[in-house]
């Protein structure tokens, strides 16, 4: 195993899909529709991936395998996965193109599509789709060239093409297919939501308006749907916390219609997510870029996270630890309460971006009835992200921290 995966093991709990706590169950969207957030933990780990995929950005499962790109700069290509080893086991060369910005990859019967819409300045003209022929690609060759044809499309509604690095609502990192259309979802620098566009499979130039806008409070950077359950999934993360929503018994193609859940990973803080896709009918595997670990796939079963959408709120789903409200940031000193915690001992840790622990300490709560002050000292630290975990009684949870000193 790789000494950074260790680290990111040390950081995180156990791959299992528990609920670490649920709450708000009657929250709304803004068009009144309910849903409900939980906390879950990692699921179980797939693989590590290749030097080769450290940016991944979007996957597939096809012929038994993952299938995954880099993103912005990478080659124009598209590797084929082995999920038990996780080595490239065939390459396939798209002839006549460049990689700009591919952000996410799916399918239908008879294509592969590649997203090369990447906006990160809300500026390009040049927005594109590329299709491959499933049957171009050779089972037992491990390196093949093909010659995809282009989508090319834009935003109808986009009227300033200035350049806004990180500062625009005209990005785009995910899209699946269904029936005969594509559906992409806008990756909201600005106001977190996602903007649903449709796009036909026709070779050619399309201009096309938002049919839907979803509050997703979180850039949203990838996108799978499973038609066998009426199930989409989105994946993304905010404030370098991952999370997932879930959309299920909705009609048609009209997706926000339905059932909707969000699924908050705080153990994989600083963790990158970018791509998703339905490994079968239940299980969904997302993969994560280099980032505080090396380039990476995890699943969950959507099955499981969705009975936690309609079932009460019981209290032995719900976490035993319990801080007091932290601030936005902080100077010299991290100081909270623990309110509650499920043993009389807990431990205090602080870990950066990178999973390095800076600080770790044991306490020992004498008066359960009454508020515990921490105070982690941090003067000497740069200033930046870092991340608060709190372990006891065999549960953790773990928050982010901004220091400026």
């Amino acid at each position: 195993m790789q000494k950074s995966l260790l680290v990111l093991f040390s950081f995180f709990v156990a791959f299992q899909v528990f609920p670490v706590s649920v709450f708000s169950p009657d929250s709304l969207q803004s068009d009144g529709s309910k849903f409900r957030t939980v906390e879950a933990s990692a699921s179980e780990f797939i693989t590590t991936l290749p030097k080769a995929v450290s940016e991944t950005s979007g996957l597939i499962f096809w012929r038994n395998s993952l299938w995954t790109h880099n993103d912005s700069g990478g080659k124009p290509e598209i590797y084929k996965i082995d999920t038990a080893t996780g080595k490239i086991t065939q390459t396939v060369f798209l002839d006549g193109v460049i990689n700009f910005d591919w952000e996410d990859i799916t399918q239908d019967e008879d294509f592969i599509f590649i997203g090369d819409f990447g906006n990160n300045g809300g500026d390009r003209k040049n927005l594109s789709i590329y299709k491959i022929p499933k049957a171009s690609i050779p089972l037992n060759e491990k390196v093949v060239s093909v010659a995809p044809s282009t989508i090319r499309f834009s935003f109808a509604d986009q009227k300033s093409f200035e350049n806004n690095f990180r500062k625009n609502d005209f990005d785009c990192e995910s899209f699946l297919s269904l029936g005969d259309s594509l559906f992409l979802f806008t990756k909201n620098w600005v106001d977190g939501n996602s903007r649903l566009y449709v796009l036909p499979k026709s070779d050619g130039e399309h201009s096309v308006w938002p049919r839907t806008t979803f509050h997703a409070d979180g850039l949203v950077t990838g996108a799978d749907v499973n038609p066998a359950q009426n199930e989409v999934a989105l994946i993304g993360y905010k404030d370098f916390q991952p999370f997932m929503w879930l959309f299920w018994d909705f009609e048609g193609n009209d997706f926000f219609g339905g059932k909707r859940l969000r699924i908050d990973f705080p153990e994989l803080i600083f963790v990158q997510t970018e791509g998703i896709a339905y490994l079968n009918e239940d299980k969904i595997v997302y993969s994560f870029e280099k980032s505080i670990a090396d380039a990476g796939v995890f699943s969950v079963s959507s099955s499981g996270l969705k009975l936690l959408a309609d079932q009460p709120v019981v209290a032995d789903h719900l976490s035993k630890i319990v801080i007091s409200d932290i601030p936005e940031t902080f100077s010299g000193k991290i100081m909270f309460d623990v309110i509650e915690v499920p043993a009389p001992k807990f431990v205090v840790g602080l870990s950066d971006r990178n999973g390095k622990k800076l600080y770790s300490e044991k306490f020992t709560v004498e008066n359960s009835g009454s508020p515990f002050p921490v105070s982690i000292p941090v003067g000497n630290l740069k200033s930046g992200n870092y991340a608060i975990k709190i372990i006891s009684g065999g549960q953790s949870l773990v928050r982010k921290v901004k220091i400026k000193n």
